[in-house]
């Protein structure tokens, strides 16, 4: 994500951006027919409830919002070639 926009993801927000991440693939990033983080259906039933985060990896679980919210705005000034040059190449399915 840096790569796309420089700085967004600091190295001091490096922890809370991986686990905010790690909660999105419940879910997955499909952005101009391009998956850009798969949807791991798994997490679903392995990851604690957002509740429980402050337990588990002493995190407040509103750094899973704060990621979408960056993920969102550095995605909004992408294009697709700039997605496929920095290595995304899966196309979603649409059913």
């Amino acid at each position: 994500m840096n790569s796309m926009c420089s700085g967004m993801i600091s190295e001091q927000r490096l922890q809370n951006s991986t686990i905010g991440l790690l909660y999105l693939l419940r879910n997955g990033i499909i952005v101009h027919d391009m998956v850009v983080l798969p949807k791991l259906q798994i997490l679903e039933s392995v990851l604690p409830l957002e509740s429980h985060l402050q337990t588990f990896f002493s995190i407040r679980a509103k750094c899973i919002t704060e990621t979408e919210n960056v993920i969102k705005i550095i995605l909004r000034h992408v294009s697709k070639q700039q997605l496929i040059a920095t290595g995304v190449a899966q196309v979603a399915c649409r059913l």
